[in-house]
């Protein structure tokens, strides 16, 4: 989201075409360079709701349309926060991870923010309904047009079918929905 912002904030701002010597030439690497920048926007974008969904998918794809909401803002707390990465991908696969020899990173069985990413499962959505509307919801989430966050500032969350965790003290229940419980700091 900061990333999109960003990117509308620079397009606005981008100085106005001064011309000099050859204008053809200096209008034609103008729009490649605007053609790239709005490519790039256009991959982030798509990127951030891939990784909205695939959360939203594992974490609440039974859940009601609120719970599935909720779970996304959460998400979008944390990017949000000092406290977290600055991006939804970073924030979704955020945690442990060991490096194979090729170099690729894998992450740490348990040891990650959202339990799916590292539970050892295969991460491949099988039901393609449910993750359809998770990609729905997903861009609807990231393009803005859910603006009220139900969690009331969540950054945590558990389902209330296991044992409260460790990091829910000193911490206050700020909603419950569906099955989750959602925790945020004291203000």
């Amino acid at each position: 989201m900061k990333v999109l912002v960003l990117a509308v904030l620079l397009l606005l701002l981008m100085p106005v075409k001064i011309q000099f010597g050859n204008a053809k030439t200096n209008a034609s690497a103008y729009d490649e360079k605007l053609v790239a920048f709005e490519e790039s926007i256009f991959t982030a974008r798509k990127k951030s709701i891939e990784c909205m969904a695939l959360n939203i998918y594992h974490e609440a794809r039974s859940l009601s349309t609120a719970g599935r909401l909720a779970v996304a803002q959460v998400t979008l707390n944390r990017v949000k926060s000092k406290k977290y990465p600055n991006t939804i991908c970073e924030v979704v696969y955020q945690g442990k991870h060991w490096v194979a020899k090729d170099g690729t990173k894998y992450p740490r069985k348990n040891l990650c923010q959202f339990s799916w990413y590292c539970d050892g499962r295969n991460d491949l959505p099988t039901n393609k309904k449910m993750y359809d509307q998770s990609i729905e919801l997903a861009t609807q989430v990231v393009d803005g047009k859910w603006p009220m966050d139900i969690t009331d500032g969540a950054m945590y969350y558990y389902a209330n079918y296991i044992d409260p965790p460790r990091w829910t003290k000193g911490k206050i229940r700020a909603a419950t929905i569906d099955v989750h419980r959602f925790y945020r700091y004291k203000r």
